[in-house]
């Protein structure tokens, strides 16, 4: 786990390996950098204001979701993302949460 160098991170410590940089010394050492969750949470915040306008902070844990299965598979052709998607969603229950109940 990488993380600032504040506070509410300590409860990781016990359960987590963590790697703690403070930015007012340094952003980046030779093994510990928050570049890649910062990256994230920029494009993340770049998709709701761009595409979605807003996201309610109920669903957002599925807006993210979806943004990291964007990232992971950023490299692979539309066709064969278009058809495991497909397949993916109709090997699978409606969720209560999509269906409203």
């Amino acid at each position: 786990m990488y993380a600032y160098e504040v506070s509410h991170w300590d409860a990781l410590r016990d359960d987590w390996k963590t790697y703690r940089i403070s930015h007012s010394e340094v952003y980046a050492s030779e093994h510990t950098s928050t570049n890649q969750a910062e990256s994230f949470f920029s494009r993340l915040r770049r998709m709701v204001r761009g595409q979605h306008h807003h996201v309610s902070p109920h669903n957002l844990h599925q807006f993210a979701d979806h943004a990291v299965w964007v990232v992971d598979h950023r490299r692979e052709r539309n066709e064969g993302l278009a058809g495991r998607a497909l397949d993916q969603s109709m090997a699978r229950p409606v969720s209560p949460e999509q269906r409203g109940n």
